[in-house]
């Protein structure tokens, strides 16, 4: 239904219009901090918290610590950011390109304008004053209409809706966002920028949602601006003909605000910003100069966007303003979904690849995609440059392969196992201290292990071979299922073994690995000794590069005795090739020694320390 107008807003409009028609048009996102401190204050504590994540990433950009802020999917902090736009036109069924069905070439030359102001490559960036010049930025933020619609579809970006409305009026009910209203829904304002383009009030010239806002009304943020202003070609309108008050409320959604502080030219306002002279209300026209609130010599900086001078005037933003915009992308910040969303790859099938898989990166804006191979056995066999790669295993036996796409600034990355698994994952439990002890039950000198081993698919077996001599003393038949806890069913001697496990899957069955561990009665002296250790062994430091320093602590009362005049006998053996490396004997007088390693390769050895009739033994690893 036609929305009409009573007599008494008609003689509103008439006499706003005449005030308004020959200056800038006014800008419905203003925000006086104070006022909203008064009364809403769920809203002001919102604003509270993006100043304070704002401030933390301007001293990150000072070279400041980090606290906590990141840019997600950003492959630095200074990479472009590549904005998705959708615009829907409003029209009253005129053909495309006539009255407010503005043509496709009007809408693209207002996304020139737009990455034209935020990357400060506008012919006029000479115009800027020389006082300003130091502190006018490139955002490094671009703005591209949307290649891909909310379901995958190829699309234009662009949406036309013809309404019975004639003037939107009330932009605090969001009407042209509405289609019970005569506007048009939004698309996700979690990954695209809405911009709604019809016919406002004249003396509106447009209108955006603050970042802080989005949480309250996620599917009303966005940016409104009237028909006859947007882009630069077509049916715009003198003095705001060049695009730039979209540039203005792209800023608003950004996070800035009013350069004079929303404050009715009190001088106590503020927009956050520490590079723009506090200034008394808007500037209109293109003044050429104007001072205010004690701000001489440099006076007011009309020339900035979020001014409401004419178009042919505002030619920057500043270097403070760079970082508000910038803060909002920061994990967790209002606008992180942008890159969070963007660019992602898409789960297999499966994690576990037997021969090659593809894998599918999200890729709405259309970007030029290059993967590659991170790490692991992996290599790209086809699709390069595309949103869809083939990735094969490059072996038998594999692993983990780390897969990486990078498009613009964005990168996402992904881990998928290659070929037959290899035991990365394996952990043990259920007595396993460190991955290679056990404190086991016993019956007399017999010790009876604990243990279960979890993997990430498949089933596993396990055997036990003895050491130095890597005879295998127990093999278990049964194949356990993934997750499952291992029945020993058997006793064993304390002592140094080899636990070699295999895993077998849809893609076969691997090769037994390996993994060293000493089966000791931990409730015997010293704590995590064995029958008959009679002392402590201590040695560090652990890893290893050149000495290690050893010492030995009696703890059964009869030790001393036992072994007064026995010498202490150190010998190193190396654990993979099960033989003697490097010993040392030396005299009982002393329980602190240290043990020169040095020119041994990096690896795993076991130290057994001999004192009389007494024995000990600890894992050591050499880097």
């Amino acid at each position: 239904m036609r929305k009409t107008i009573s007599i008494l807003s008609l003689v509103f409009f008439f006499l706003l219009y005449a005030h308004f028609s020959f200056g800038q048009k006014g800008c419905g996102s203003v925000f006086d901090a104070e006022q909203v401190r008064l009364t809403d204050k769920s809203r002001y504590q919102r604003f509270l918290e993006l100043e304070q994540r704002t401030e933390a990433y301007k001293k990150v950009q000072r070279g400041g610590a980090n606290s906590g802020i990141e840019q997600g999917r950003l492959i630095n902090a200074n990479s472009l950011i590549i904005i998705p736009v959708v615009v829907h036109v409003l029209h009253h069924g005129e053909a495309v390109g006539t009255g407010l069905n503005i043509s496709v070439a009007q809408i693209q030359s207002q996304i020139d304008v737009l990455n034209e102001a935020f990357r400060r490559t506008h012919a006029d960036a000479g115009n800027t004053p020389a006082v300003f010049q130091g502190v006018a930025a490139d955002c490094n933020i671009e703005f591209r209409l949307a290649c891909l619609d909310p379901n995958g579809n190829a699309t234009t970006g662009i949406t036309r809706t013809q309404t019975a409305v004639d003037v939107f009026w009330d932009f605090d009910l969001n009407e042209i966002k509405s289609p019970a209203s005569g506007g048009v829904s939004s698309w996700p304002t979690n990954r695209y920028l809405n911009f709604w383009v019809g016919p406002l009030v004249p003396w509106m010239g447009g209108y955006a949602t603050f970042p802080f806002d989005y949480a309250s009304a996620p599917n009303f943020d966005g940016i409104v601006v009237n028909s006859e202003l947007f882009g630069r070609v077509g049916s715009v309108v003198a003095p705001l003909d060049l695009g730039r008050v979209a540039v203005h409320e792209v800023g608003h959604w950004l996070n800035l605000f009013h350069i004079w502080g929303d404050d009715d030219g009190a001088c106590s306002g503020s927009d956050q910003c520490d590079d723009t002279p506090n200034q008394g209300n808007s500037n209109s026209g293109c003044p050429g100069s104007a001072v205010s609130c004690s701000n001489g010599p440099n006076g007011d900086m009309f020339m900035n966007y979020m001014d409401y001078t004419d178009d042919a005037c505002r030619n920057l933003f500043t270097i403070d303003q760079r970082a508000r915009m910038r803060a909002v992308f920061t994990t967790g910040g209002p606008r992180a979904s942008f890159i969070d969303n963007y660019l992602k790859i898409t789960s297999p099938p499966s994690l576990n690849v037997c021969s090659s898989t593809n894998l599918t990166v999200s890729n709405p804006m259309c970007l030029a995609v290059t993967w590659s191979v991170v790490s692991g056995p992996a290599q790209i066999t086809a699709g390069q440059g595309t949103n869809t790669v083939t990735v094969a295993a490059t072996g038998a036996y594999d692993g983990p392969a780390v897969i990486q796409v990078t498009a613009g600034g964005y990168v996402d990355e992904f881990t998928i196992y290659m070929g037959l698994p290899t035991f990365d994952y394996l952990t043990f439990t259920n007595g396993a201290n460190d991955g290679w002890y056990f404190c086991t039950s016993h019956t007399g000198n017999q010790f009876t292990p604990n243990f279960s081993f979890y993997v990430g698919t498949g089933s596993i077996q396990w055997r036990l071979l003895s050491w130095p001599s890597l005879s295998v003393v127990y093999t278990d038949p049964t194949w356990y299922t993934v997750g499952g806890p291992v029945s020993v069913g058997s006793s064993f001697s304390p002592g140094w073994y080899v636990l070699e496990v295999r895993l077998a899957h849809a893609c076969g069955t691997t090769p037994w690995t390996g993994y060293e561990v000493e089966f000791i009665n931990c409730s015997e002296p010293g704590g995590g000794g064995c029958p008959d250790c009679g002392f402590r062994l201590l040695a560090a430091p652990n890893p290893a590069e050149g000495d290690i320093n050893v010492s030995i602590e009696n703890v059964a009362p009869d030790v001393k005795a036992l072994s007064r005049n026995a010498e202490v006998k150190y010998v190193l053996y190396d654990f993979t090739q099960a033989r003697a490396v490097r010993q040392w004997t030396f005299d009982n007088g002393q329980s602190k020694r240290t043990l020169n390693v040095r020119g041994l390769k990096s690896g795993q050895y076991v130290l057994v320390v001999t004192k009389g009739k007494f024995r000990q033994s600890t894992k050591i690893i050499i880097k």
